[in-house]
């Protein structure tokens, strides 16, 4: 049987009571998730486009969401 991936409205629902800020993707992020993604590749990494862990961690970065300043020096 193939499932059906879940609609938008569905996902809304099931998160309205939580306290989730949905923000846009600002373009310098997606930037600096391509210079993640050309590190990765650079140290071995086999995917052939950006992980959505890269971009949630430059738009992060650039909202100053981070704590710990671990990431500091892919964003220069």
């Amino acid at each position: 049987m193939k499932r059906r991936p879940p609609r938008i409205g569905a996902l809304e629902a099931a998160i309205r009571d939580f306290a989730f800020a949905r923000l846009a993707l600002p373009y310098e992020a997606g930037f600096l998730a391509g210079k993640a993604f050309v590190r990765y590749r650079d140290h071995g990494g086999t995917r052939h486009s950006p992980l959505p862990d890269f971009y949630i961690g430059a738009h992060a970065a650039l909202a100053g969401l981070t704590s710990n300043g671990a990431a500091s020096g892919l964003w220069t």
